[in-house]
């Protein structure tokens, strides 16, 4: 029997078997999980190449411009391993993939912005 927080779908992988899909916590906690492990590897890696690591406005604007398809590539993780979907054959999936970015960049967003208003310039996103 499901618990609580978990309910029966029908699996985009086949008609006939039936999938338990896990809470929106422990969707959450991977996500981040992915996240941060990804972030950490992408940032590194990106910002040590010197042309980049001067942090002018070119090296901001590339280095996001090419987050979008490490973004893809995260959520792409995510819907693949926790719920099993092929996201890139449903137009559902591709929607999901889609609002995740954008919901991505608008913490990303959030964190810049609280980076100038707390004391000492932390990163909060």
């Amino acid at each position: 029997m499901a618990s609580p927080n978990e309910f029966r779908v029908a699996s985009l992988e086949s008609a006939d078997e039936r999938t338990i899909v896990p809470s929106a916590v422990k969707a959450g906690a991977i996500r981040t999980l992915i996240g941060l492990v990804v972030g950490v590897v992408v940032g590194l890696g990106f910002w040590t190449i010197p042309y980049f690591s001067r942090h002018d406005s070119t090296g901001t604007v590339l280095f996001f411009s090419l987050l979008v398809p490490v973004r893809i590539g995260e959520w792409w993780l995510l819907f693949r391993w926790l719920y099993k979907m092929r996201p890139f054959n449903d137009p559902v999936g591709l929607r999901l993939i889609t609002w995740g970015i954008l919901v991505s960049f608008a913490l990303d967003a959030l964190g810049v912005v609280t980076a100038f208003v707390l004391p000492g310039g932390m990163w909060v996103c």
